[in-house]
């Protein structure tokens, strides 16, 4: 599984997407775990694993529904830079 939506962003994550957005990814990994990750076009993201896919969804939903997404905010949800 592996579900992108683009959301907006007022950060630089060197660089942007077109208008200033992010990639906002939902996946599985070969180890059973599930991903959320936050990239900007290029090198600069931050990624969040779960041993539950329900924890994963819950989090991937959580960002969908945020007006934009900023570094700020995914350190506070434990989301480590990659």
């Amino acid at each position: 599984m592996r579900i992108i939506t683009y959301k907006h962003t007022s950060d630089d994550f060197h660089p942007n997407y077109n208008e200033d957005t992010v990639k906002l990814i939902l996946l599985n990994l070969t180890n059973g775990q599930h991903r959320v990750a936050v990239w900007g076009a290029d090198d600069c993201g931050y990624e969040k694993d779960f041993d539950s896919l329900v924890d994963a969804r819950n989090m991937y939903f959580q960002l969908v529904m945020l007006d934009e997404i900023n570094k700020d905010i995914l350190k506070l949800l434990g989301f480590k830079h990659c």
